[in-house]
């Protein structure tokens, strides 16, 4: 601190002082008053939960002239349109004021989840399974997808009780040759993956064997990935533990009353 402006009683700093250290309110703003004229940079040192850190974006310097701030000439990040490959790629562009005001925006986290599809006993790799993404294990509420008219820095994510219209898709995943398929650029939190058709030859998992819980954590440099079995079909019935005990119970019956036939059979011939 330089000393007081001796009308208003507000701290003055000067360029040459030590780094002052700000937090950002509800309102995601700070103020400083009292600045005197000179370069100062604007060093962002902790994002918010869930947000990205930039270099680029955490540096951003200003020029205090007469008590007013001019042009920045940092540059920030936001989240923008980079390509179709990446929906919430991350952009540069200028950061210009003239209202004594810098915003400095962040990119939220996004993260991608792979998955294999493969044989339960041969871990041969499937081709063809189609899945949606629900919200925790209601059928009802999926994950959708703008196809059009997204606008830049949008997220393109949406779920089905949410928005309506042609605007919109269901997102449908397909493994593909080796097996493997993934969704991009999901907000942090908890998911659940639908198996809707089986693999040529498979059956097609019933009741919890049906749903993958999967959740985005809020590292966006990691990738996860989960492998999801399927039974061929003829092998045992999919639908399930009460299932698979009906069938081995039938087994046994049958298995039990053979054997008391040939009891019978066998006395019969004696007699």
């Amino acid at each position: 601190m330089t000393g007081f402006d001796e009308n208003t009683g507000v701290a003055l700093y000067g360029p040459a002082e030590s780094a002052l250290t700000f937090t950002t309110d509800t309102e995601g703003s700070i103020s400083v008053n009292g600045l005197l004229d000179g370069n100062y940079t604007l060093v962002e040192t902790k994002a918010p939960d869930g947000y990205q850190l930039t270099d680029p974006q955490k540096e951003t310097s200003f020029v205090v002239e007469n008590g007013k701030l001019q042009q920045t000439t940092g540059i920030i990040h936001g989240a923008d349109e980079a390509d179709l490959g990446n929906p919430n790629g991350v952009v540069n562009r200028e950061n210009t004021t003239t209202d004594n005001t810098i915003t400095v925006e962040n990119v939220q986290n996004y993260g991608d989840f792979h998955f294999i599809k493969q044989d339960v006993n041969t871990q041969e790799k499937l081709a063809g399974a189609e899945f949606s993404i629900l919200r925790a294990k209601d059928p009802t509420v999926k994950l959708m997808k703008k196809i059009a008219n997204l606008t830049s820095g949008e997220y393109p994510y949406a779920w089905s009780d949410e928005v309506a219209g042609s605007d919109w898709e269901e997102v449908k995943l397909i493994s593909d040759s080796e097996g493997e398929f993934s969704i991009e650029g999901l907000k942090q939190g908890a998911y659940c993956l639908q198996e809707t058709k089986a693999p040529e030859g498979y059956a097609l998992p019933k009741n919890e064997a049906a749903y993958t819980e999967f959740t985005v954590d809020d590292d966006p440099t990691t990738s996860d990935e989960t492998t999801i079995d399927n039974q061929p079909k003829g092998i045992l019935p999919s639908t399930g533990g009460m299932g698979i005990i009906v069938f081995i119970l039938v087994g046994i019956a049958l298995v039990g009353g053979a054997v008391i036939y040939f009891k019978k059979r066998h006395q019969e011939t004696e007699a």
